[in-house]
């Protein structure tokens, strides 16, 4: 078991999008960690939320909801 510090840290993440004047929730509550050497996969069927969570990774896409850190810096939504 890896006890590295997470590079990147989710803890309750949530995103939903804008569709016919609603909210389509698209991730719910997400919490993951990802420490150095490991390698993730991210599956699930087409429109799981797999791009989107892949955005929020790479911060073109900020959350609803949530926290997020990146080699131990917290990072907000008006950061990105």
């Amino acid at each position: 078991m890896n006890t590295a510090p997470p590079l990147v840290s989710l803890r309750q993440v949530s995103k939903s999008w804008a569709a016919d004047q609603q909210r389509i929730p698209v991730l719910q509550n997400i919490t993951m960690d990802v420490r150095g050497g490991e390698s993730v996969a991210v599956v699930g069927p087409s429109g799981a939320g797999k791009s989107t969570l892949l955005h929020i990774l790479a911060l073109l896409t900020p959350v609803d909801a949530g926290d997020m850190w990146i080699s131990g810096r917290q990072l907000k939504p008006q950061d990105w």
